[in-house]
C-alpha cells in the first residue's frame, strides 16, 4: 500500500513538473537560469587562466 502511494505519489510530481516545463516558458527560464550564470562564470574563469604548456 505505501509503495503505491510512493510510486503514484512520485508519477504524479514527474507529469506535474513536466507539464509545467513544456508549458511555461518563462518557468523553464526561471528554472535554468542558474545553469547559464554557472557557464558565463565557468566561461569567465576559463578566459583568465594562463595555457598549460603541457597541454597538447
Amino acid at each position: 500500500m505505501i509503495s503505491a502511494l510512493i510510486v503514484y505519489g512520485t508519477l504524479g510530481a514527474v507529469v506535474s513538473y513536466s507539464l509545467l516545463y513544456w508549458l511555461k516558458p518563462g518557468w523553464r527560464q526561471s528554472i535554468e537560469q542558474p545553469k547559464h550564470i554557472f557557464q558565463r562564470q565557468l566561461d569567465a574563469y576559463d578566459s583568465q587562466q594562463q595555457p598549460d604548456e603541457s597541454d597538447p
